[in-house]
């Protein structure tokens, strides 16, 4: 391919045309990774969420007597915001990375 395109353009745009493939390429690599970086974070973050909800729901009784089903509310609430963070910047990262499909050939 790359003696195609030198035969083609020439020399240096044949370069310029690698180089930005290979870091088009790298990046995508890049994207791909904090990507999944970011759904372990999210998936960790949900079962944090679900663990403060069935404690709650499994001692209802003792909370309630005991006021303590804000704290609960308050700590899910909290987990719940994190776990949004992560999927908003996950649907970012998955964005740009469905952008790269379409850029490489």
């Amino acid at each position: 391919v790359c003696v195609m395109l030198y035969v083609r353009i020439g020399l240096f745009p044949t370069i310029a045309t690698v180089i930005i493939l290979v870091i088009l390429i790298s990046s995508q690599f890049f994207v791909s990774k904090k990507f999944s970086q970011l759904s372990r974070m999210r998936m960790i973050i949900s079962d944090e969420r679900v663990k403060y909800i069935s404690d709650l729901v499994k001692g209802i009784r003792i909370a309630k007597m005991y006021g303590w089903e804000n704290a609960f509310l308050d700590l899910a609430r909290d987990a719940r915001v994190r776990q949004t963070h992560y999927q908003y910047r996950g649907a970012i990262l998955q964005v740009i990375n469905s952008s790269y499909g379409m850029i490489l050939p």
